[in-house]
């Protein structure tokens, strides 16, 4: 029998109930996937690897199905181990050489639809040595094979797609009902029978159209996590002793970062002093204090000037957030103004799912308009635009090297012809960067690209802000800072609770 809403056992089935304030699939004009679609798809599909930790800016990776890759050849070659054997407790399935090489040379061959032209051009060959080996060899040695091996999910096939991996379940978790208040995950491989301790089987997640609600159903026992949540009430969580006493807020690894970006494909936005005009009228740290994080003393949130993770290496400690100047954005637009027959064109601006980005947004795009920009903003429920100009992006980067370049492109994998829309310099320092085999020349080369997009105005960083999750205390096993809201879900334990109010 189902465990109740508001109760969780540590019999055979555990059920954990999740608060949120988005939901997968609504956003329709932002092209980007939203926090919940990434939920979703940490839950649905599997990474070849994954993010473990973050120290000093770096990210260090774990993985579900290799018990050893070891390099070969002075980094020529490289040799897997697949795993043979499973804990009862993990979601993942126990592959073999075919489930993973599949999958693998589906990306290297340029007639499949999920050909992968970056790794194709690392990878030269692969060698199945036995049912649970098998060997890569390389036409030039990547830095760092992790991050490119984590851009590779494996997931159930498509049964419009065929699929040469004999692979039907590599596990996680899948939907099991959606009702448009509530979304219910169930584990695809379920624990067996006779286990001395049971993990979580199902995740219900609750959506909320406020975060007042969704704290008022975490102190009535009806979700024991919550995601997601603005700062303030992070804050005032954080100084309630009683309610600390109940609950653990606690920090994620990765910190997720805000960004104005502009359209390569816009005509408006290929002027550079138009570009420059923009970002001299984004006064940062007054929106960062008052309305993203309603904290003067910002403890939680940061000025950037990167899209990635601010303390990276790749970053160079010269460059200096773009500081607000109505003045010199005046002259900007003025000199833009020039270019274009007297008139400046209409912007169309696309913001990001969420409160924080909406409100944020809002007091943007009136700055913008006090110095004679007619903007227009679309926000991500809305029905998406033919043409736009500038959006309001909320992402994670904590791999520039291999990410930066899709970022520019705004699309999921690097292309070589998807750097037409930009000018030659950028396409061969961002080439240049790829074909670095030595990780330290690739920072340095990163450092340089840094400054150059900032002097060029190619994108305005905005801010970093710190994630947290927010957990009853009985629910346990959840790393000490989580990567993700559902970091290694398969080890978390609900203990038993019950609610006193429902006494």
């Amino acid at each position: 029998e189902l465990a109740a809403p508001h109760r969780s056992y540590t019999d055979r089935y555990q059920r954990l109930h999740v608060g949120m304030l988005d939901r997968p699939g609504e956003c329709i004009a932002y092209p980007f996937p939203s926090p919940a679609d990434e939920r979703h798809k940490r839950l649905t599909e599997l990474p070849l690897f994954e993010i473990d930790r973050v120290r000093d800016g770096t990210a260090y990776y774990r993985t579900r199905f290799f018990d050893e890759w070891e390099p070969m050849d002075l980094g020529r070659e490289l040799h897997f181990t697949l795993k043979q054997f499973r804990q009862p407790y993990e979601m993942q399935a126990v592959v073999s050489t075919a489930d993973v090489v599949a999958p693998l040379l589906e990306r290297l061959d340029p007639d499949n639809a999920n050909y992968d032209e970056r790794l194709a051009s690392f990878v030269d060959s692969v060698i199945v040595q036995s049912p649970t080996e098998f060997r890569l060899t390389f036409k030039r040695v990547p830095p760092r094979l992790e991050p490119l091996l984590a851009r590779m999910w494996l997931s159930p096939p498509d049964g419009d797609e065929p699929s040469l991996a004999p692979l039907t379940n590599p596990g996680g978790f899948e939907v099991l009902s959606d009702d448009g208040q509530q979304r219910s995950y169930v584990r695809t491989l379920p624990e067996p029978e006779g286990v001395p301790k049971y993990h979580v089987a199902e995740i219900v997640e609750h959506y909320f159209d406020s975060p007042q609600r969704a704290v008022q159903a975490l102190n009535r026992g009806e979700v024991s996590v919550l995601v997601g949540m603005p700062d303030w009430i992070i804050r005032r969580m954080q100084q309630d002793e009683d309610f600390l006493k109940m609950c653990f807020v606690e920090p994620c690894a990765l910190p997720e970062t805000h960004v104005l970006q502009f359209n390569p494909a816009s005509k408006a936005l290929r002027n550079r002093e138009l570009r420059t005009a923009l970002a001299y009228a984004v006064d940062r740290e007054r929106l960062l204090a008052d309305i993203v994080l309603r904290d003067p003393r910002m403890q939680h949130g940061r000025i950037v000037t990167t899209p990635f993770l601010s303390s990276n290496p790749g970053r160079n400690v010269l460059v200096q957030p773009r500081r607000y100047d109505l003045s010199s954005a005046f002259a900007m637009a003025l000199a833009a103004r020039r270019q274009f027959a007297g008139e400046l064109p209409s912007l169309t601006m696309i913001v990001a799912p969420g409160e924080v980005p909406e409100a944020a947004s809002e007091e943007i795009a009136r700055v913008w308009r006090h110095i004679g920009f007619d903007v227009k903003l679309v926000h991500a429920d809305d029905e998406a635009p033919e043409n736009w100009d500038v959006i309001y992006r909320r992402l994670e980067m904590p791999e520039p090297l291999v990410e930066m370049w899709p970022f520019l492109t705004f699309a999921e994998q690097a292309r070589i012809d998807d750097l037409d829309v930009y000018p030659d310099w950028l396409k061969q320092e961002l080439v240049n960067i790829d074909r670095t085999s030595d990780q330290s020349r690739a920072v340095e080369a990163m450092q340089v690209l840094h400054r150059h997009l900032a002097d060029d105005t190619a994108f305005v960083p905005l801010w970093e802000l710190d994630r947290y999750i927010v957990r009853r205390k009985n629910v346990q096993e959840i790393p000490t800072r989580p990567v993700h809201p559902y970091d290694l879900i398969d080890r978390w334990v609900i203990a038993p609770w019950f609610s006193v109010e429902s006494l």
